[in-house]
C-alpha cells in the first residue's frame, strides 16, 4: 500500500480565503530526498504560486494542516498533526529492514 498524506494552508490573500493542496506520495519524496521536503515551499509550487510573492509570504505565517494519511502514514497522523519526524524514522528503519531481507533472499518481492 502506498504511504500518502493530503497536505493543505488555509489563508487569505486579497479579501480571499485560499486552500493550497496536494496529494503527498510520502514513498515517493522519501526516496527522492531522504526526507520529507520544505512543505510550504511545495505546495507553493504546486499551487502555482509564487516564492517571490506577498501571497507566498501570507502562506508562510500558517501552518501546514493534514488529512486523509493512507498506509503507514495512518500511524502517525491523529487530531493533533501529522508527526513527519516519527514517519521519516519508521520509514528509513523499514526500508533498511526491506533491504536486509532481500540480501538474505527471505523476501520473495526482492
Amino acid at each position: 500500500m502506498s504511504n500518502q498524506i493530503t497536505a493543505h494552508i488555509q489563508f487569505n490573500f486579497k479579501g480571499k480565503t485560499l486552500t493550497p493542496t496536494a496529494i503527498l506520495d510520502l514513498d515517493s519524496l522519501m526516496q527522492q530526498h531522504g526526507t520529507i521536503p520544505d512543505l510550504h515551499q511545495m505546495l507553493a509550487t504546486l499551487n502555482n504560486i509564487d516564492s517571490y510573492s506577498y501571497e507566498y509570504e501570507m502562506m508562510l505565517g500558517e501552518e501546514v494542516r493534514f488529512r486523509d494519511a493512507k498506509g503507514l502514514a495512518t500511524s502517525f497522523f491523529d487530531k493533533n498533526g501529522f508527526n513527519i519526524t516519527a514517519f521519516e524514522q519508521k520509514w528509513h528503519e523499514q526500508q533498511l529492514f526491506k533491504r536486509t531481507l532481500c540480501r538474505a533472499k527471505l523476501n520473495a518481492l526482492c
